[in-house]
């Protein structure tokens, strides 16, 4: 036959989105949020890959939290809600990534934004991390409680839930709850900077290869030893 393609095997573990975005779509990765603070600290740049300018973050808009008479320390954010596949409803302002391909999501490194008068609107003391193919169908990768008031700009959060190993074209981070931390009279949350960490889905590195992979021993055993592979233990039961 003729050959049509060919793959090319690569180690596609890395940062995403690979580069800085200059605005909300970059190289097919396409950045969204369910509100913004104002026009200036967009969606998009808390993945511009600056971590040193205080204007290029994103900030949750003001009166975000569930309070009549404004913000309380540690209160939960108002925003809007996606339900998961399992009924959960997620509450709280959201920060979308759209990517070329789907990722399967490792970590997320969250940095807070450089700025003097937000360090207390540190990192969100409650998220989730949420992944779909659809933009509708949301599974739960990642659920973050108990963040500490002083965690470090820069702290990675693992993924913890079922679907850790799969990947996914759409990932939203649904922030929950504001930090304890925060003075009375913030009102929103502040990022610097977002890098998920991950491989691309079907990356041929992980995949096993049938011609080369095979199973051991490739006999059945029936004794100590069998065809040169040889068994033993420190104790046997009587």
């Amino acid at each position: 036959g003729r050959k049509v393609e060919e793959a090319q095997v690569e180690d596609t573990f890395g940062a995403y989105p690979p580069f800085a975005m200059t605005g909300y779509k970059t190289g097919g990765y396409c950045a969204s949020a369910s509100a913004e603070y104002n026009t200036t600290y967009n969606a998009w740049k808390a993945f511009d890959g600056d971590t040193t300018t205080h204007d290029n973050s994103f900030i949750t808009p003001n009166d975000s939290y569930v309070s009549a008479t404004g913000a309380t320390k540690g209160n939960y954010l108002l925003g809007v809600s996606i339900t998961d596949n399992t009924g959960t409803v997620h509450s709280g302002e959201w920060i979308k990534m759209e990517f070329p391909h789907k990722l399967v999501v490792s970590s997320v490194k969250m940095d807070k934004r450089p700025y003097s008068l937000d360090l207390e609107r540190m990192l969100p003391a409650e998220f989730v991390i949420l992944g779909s193919n659809d933009d509708q169908t949301w599974y739960l990768i990642h659920n973050r409680t108990g963040i500490a008031t002083n965690a470090p700009t820069g702290t990675h959060f693992v993924s913890t839930g079922n679907y850790k190993t799969k990947g996914f074209k759409y990932v939203v981070i649904v922030l929950k709850k504001a930090s304890s931390n925060a003075a009375s009279n913030e009102d929103h949350i502040a990022i610097g900077e977002i890098t998920f960490y991950g491989h691309r889905e079907n990356d041929l590195v992980r995949l096993p290869d049938p011609t080369n992979v095979l199973k051991y021993p490739h006999v059945v055993m029936t004794g100590p030893a069998q065809r040169g592979y040889v068994a033993s233990a420190s104790s046997n039961y009587t």
